[in-house]
């Protein structure tokens, strides 16, 4: 293991280890595992929590081995560690944990194309969130949700509940959030007929996600590259294209793009 990852969190952990400190072992590791996922060293991070006994493992172990599985594609098993911190979470009252476990089981069901049981464990997920106060996963639900209405062909449903998700992430500075919403609203607006619009809100999504360094900028950039391509938008278009997209952000934080885009309920009305 790379000592660059954590060395405090190492040092305290390996300290546990040879103290035979009960409760310290296990929390370092998860804390050390969480940073390796974020650098998507699955492998890595299931080995250190798998160091951790079964019976000395808490909620967030059992979590964290659960996502590292959804991760690699081992929907069963993910499945089967998820109920058990769940189990744990509501044992202890965890509101946080419970939600943050039904979002990722509807996670599982709606790559399994299970959209009606994703949809139900989202909307349980969603029940959680307002009341503890955590408004980043509760814009990543409404997000989750609309997903799901753009994949079944609700469009009016997608954008409404994008919208509310947008909202959210705009009042809590999520600028990384608000450039999947935007990409998404442009994916809604294409497939309601509206290519021009879709353009246009997918400019946003592009100048926000290279703003920020965004993970996903080059797959927001292909997405904003294909459509207009598709739509035989030239480079010089383009460009103009992000210009105007910028100045309308900076109006009103893209508020009107989002009216022009699903204002009216002809399609034909894309300017």
């Amino acid at each position: 293991m790379r000592v660059a990852i954590g060395p405090e969190l190492q040092a305290c952990r390996e300290h546990a280890r040879q103290a035979e400190d009960v409760p310290t072992f296990p929390w370092s590791t998860v804390m050390l595992a969480r940073l390796l996922t974020v650098r998507s060293e699955w492998n890595q991070a299931r080995r250190l929590l798998e160091e951790i006994p079964e019976q000395a493992r808490d909620a967030s172990a059992w979590h964290q081995l659960a996502t590292i599985d959804l991760n690699q594609g081992d929907y069963a098993a993910a499945r089967e560690k998820f109920t058990t911190a769940m189990e744990i979470w509501k044992a202890i009252g965890d509101r946080t944990g419970e939600a943050a476990t039904w979002n990722q089981l509807a996670t599982i069901d709606f790559n399994q194309g299970d959209h009606a049981a994703a949809r139900e464990k989202f909307a349980t997920s969603l029940q959680i969130k307002p009341a503890i106060g955590n408004r980043t996963f509760e814009a990543a639900t409404w997000h989750n949700l609309a997903t799901i209405d753009l994949h079944q062909g609700e469009y009016a449903a997608a954008r409404e509940k994008f919208d509310s998700s947008l909202q959210i992430e705009q009042a809590i500075g999520n600028r990384a959030g608000e450039a999947n919403t935007w990409n998404q609203l442009g994916h809604v607006a294409y497939a309601s007929g509206r290519g021009k619009d879709a353009v246009r809100l997918m400019a946003v999504a592009f100048l926000i996600s290279h703003t920020i360094g965004h993970n996903y900028v080059k797959t927001i950039a292909q997405n904003f590259a294909t459509l207009c391509g598709m739509l035989g938008i030239d480079q010089a278009q383009r460009d103009a294209i992000l210009r105007e997209a910028a100045l309308d952000y900076q109006k009103d934080r893209g508020q009107g793009l989002v009216e022009r885009a699903f204002g009216g309920d002809d399609p034909g009305k894309s300017t």
